[in-house]
C-alpha cells in the first residue's frame, strides 16, 4: 500500500482539523442535551490540541485517517446506539468504525503477505517471510466482545490501523535494525551511516527482498569472531545493500553477490 513520509502541516490542515473537531464535540453536546437518554453512550470529547499535535508528529495517511475517524462521527445517524450480540450498546459510529478498522488493517496485512510471497527466493533467504509475520487477516470482534472489555478493544483498533498509516512499524524495525548495527559493528561503521541515512520504508521493503536485512543476520555466528572476520561480515551485508542499489560512499565492491 502506498506510504507517505513525515507530514508537512500547513495552516489549512488546522483549520480543517479544527472544524472537524468543533462539529465533532458540538454534536456530543447537541446530543446530551436533546437526547439524554443516549449521552451516556456518545463517544468522549476530543481535545483539540492534542490532536493537532499527534497530527503534527505524524504522516499525511495518519492525518486523513484521523480526519475521517472524527468525520465519520459526524455523519448524520451516527449517534444512535445498537445493541451488540454481546449486550452491549454502543453507536452506530462505533460499531461501524471498528468494522471499517479491521478491514483497513487486513488490507496492509493482505499486502505485506503479497509483497512477500512476490519476493520469495531459496537463494536470498527469504521464503519464510510469510510464515515470520503475522499476516493473518483479523476478524472483526465487536459483536462478540464483552462491555468491560468493549472501549478497550475498540481503541485498540483505532491505534493499531494508525501506527499503520503512519508507518510505526518501519520506523520501528529501522531503529531495531540500526541498534543490532551499533552492537555488532559501531556507530562509526559503513554499515550504520548507510542503514542510518536510508529511509525507513526503503529498510521495510528490503526486509522482504534479502535475508541479511534480518536483525539476527546481522549479529556473527561465531560467538568470538576475530576483527578479520567482523570486516568481512560487514562487507557482505554491505554488497547485499549495494546489490540493491544501496551504497555508502567509499566502500568499494569485496565481490560478495548471490
Amino acid at each position: 500500500m502506498a506510504k507517505t513520509g513525515k507530514i508537512r502541516w500547513t495552516a489549512d490542515d488546522e483549520k480543517e482539523l479544527r472544524d472537524a473537531v468543533r462539529r465533532y464535540n458540538r454534536k456530543i453536546a447537541k446530543v446530551a442535551k436533546r437526547q439524554p437518554e443516549l449521552a451516556e453512550y456518545q463517544p468522549s470529547r476530543i481535545n483539540v490540541a492534542q490532536v493537532i499535535k499527534e497530527a503534527k508528529s505524524g504522516t499525511r495517511n495518519g492525518y486523513k485517517e484521523m480526519l475521517k475517524h472524527i468525520e465519520q462521527y459526524n455523519k448524520p445517524g451516527a449517534e444512535a446506539v445498537v445493541t451488540t450480540e454481546a449486550g452491549v450498546t454502543t453507536t452506530i459510529y462505533q460499531v461501524t468504525e471498528n468494522k471499517r478498522a479491521a478491514a483497513a488493517i487486513n488490507a496492509y496485512k493482505r499486502a505485506g503477505l503479497k509483497k512477500a510471497e512476490e519476493n520469495a527466493s531459496p537463494y536470498k533467504g527469504t521464503m519464510g517471510r510469510a510464515r515470520e509475520n503475522d499476516f493473518r487477516p483479523i476478524k472483526d470482534r465487536t459483536q462478540d466482545t464483552a462491555l468491560n472489555s468493549f472501549e478497550a478493544y475498540s481503541r485498540s483498533l483505532e491505534e493499531r490501523l494508525m501506527r499503520f498509516k503512519n508507518n510505526y512499524y518501519e520506523d520501528l524495525y529501522k531503529q531495531n535494525y540500526l541498534e543490532a548495527v551499533r552492537q555488532q559493528f559501531g556507530v562509526n561503521s559503513r554499515l550504520y551511516k548507510l542503514v542510518q541515512d536510508m529511509s525507513a520504508d526503503d529498510l521495510s521493503d528490503l526486509w522482504y527482498k534479502d535475508a541479511v536485512t534480518d536483525i539476527s543476520f546481522v549479529y556473527d555466528a561465531n560467538p568470538n569472531p576475530s576483527k578479520a572476520q567482523v570486516n568481512d561480515h560487514e562487507n557482505y551485508i554491505l554488497d547485499r545493500f549495494a546489490s540493491y542499489g544501496y551504497e555508502y560512499a567509499g566502500v568499494p565492491s569485496t565481490g560478495y553477490r548471490l
